[in-house]
């Protein structure tokens, strides 16, 4: 698999390069200088975020269409794993019953 340093992007295939369009058979390891410098990870976040709060003080509290999704996905795990239970005590009363009536 090729790799662009300049870049810092898999090629995938790609016969050049998707973000400096240089062929894929020219791609070389460059000196350790000639790469861009990764930043930190607080220098790119807002003002406030990064501060090392909780995860819902930082980016804030209610969530979107994502955090409904999960809590709707929960929500349905729970009646099917009641339905389950329900189907269970129900499958071992009716063996019961079944059984006594056999004595």
């Amino acid at each position: 698999m090729d790799y662009c340093y300049t870049c810092r992007r898999h090629l995938n295939g790609a016969y050049s390069c998707p973000g400096c369009g240089t062929p894929a058979d020219r791609l070389t390891v460059p000196p350790a200088g000639d790469t861009a410098p990764l930043p930190l990870v607080s220098e790119g976040l807002p003002d406030g975020l990064g501060d090392g709060g909780a995860y819902g003080e930082e980016f804030g509290a209610g969530g979107g269409r994502a955090a409904r999704r999960v809590e709707e996905r929960r929500k349905a795990a729970r009646r099917a794993k009641r339905g389950r239970r329900r189907v269970a005590v129900y499958g071992v009363g009716a063996v019961a019953v079944v059984g006594a009536l056999a004595m």
